[in-house]
């Protein structure tokens, strides 16, 4: 079986199932409200900025700058918290950006990098058995760097879900 038949695709290729409860996908797998709804999807990440349907989901849009100065790391709490929380309960969350290869992959890289302690070779390698992405090498650089910083983001993400 071919990488592409081993993928779990949502319409077209805009949105891609990567495990139970999270999926990933680019600017247009938010138009299709069917389509969520079909896959109990309550919660979305949107990582530029842009109009959205706040009214039907739990919608969180943290606008990743592009550029070759730009650091992801001081917005990663916020993505992580999200999609943890979502995950967390059991619900489904979306995490998108334009075109679904970048940011969106970056940040859930640093998601299986946190939660499951996985290198950041690992948690790409998982992705791309599920969707073609294409993480910068600046962005990729900096996750290395940050290394277990990101697991205390996300105990910080657990003590703060505990205690609320």
């Amino acid at each position: 079986m071919g990488v592409n038949e081993s993928r779990t695709s949502v319409k077209k290729y805009h949105m891609h199932k990567i495990d139970e409860n999270i999926f990933i996908g680019d600017q247009y797998s938010v138009q299709n409200e069917s389509e969520l709804k079909s896959h109990g999807i309550k919660h979305i990440l949107q990582l530029f900025d842009v109009p959205a349907n706040e009214k039907m989901y739990n919608l969180c849009i943290r606008p990743l700058p592009r550029g070759k100065t730009f650091s992801v790391i001081p917005y990663l709490q916020d993505c992580l918290r999200f999609i943890n929380e979502a995950e967390s309960k059991g619900e489904k969350v979306l995490v998108h950006c334009k075109w679904g290869k970048n940011r969106s992959a970056i940040v859930l890289i640093a998601y299986y990098m946190a939660k499951k302690g996985w290198t950041y070779e690992h948690a790409v390698e998982f992705i791309k058995k599920k969707r073609a992405i294409d993480p910068s090498l600046r962005l990729k650089n900096q996750l290395i760097s940050a290394g277990k910083e990101l697991s205390s983001y996300l105990t910080l993400c657990e003590e703060i879900t505990n205690v609320a």
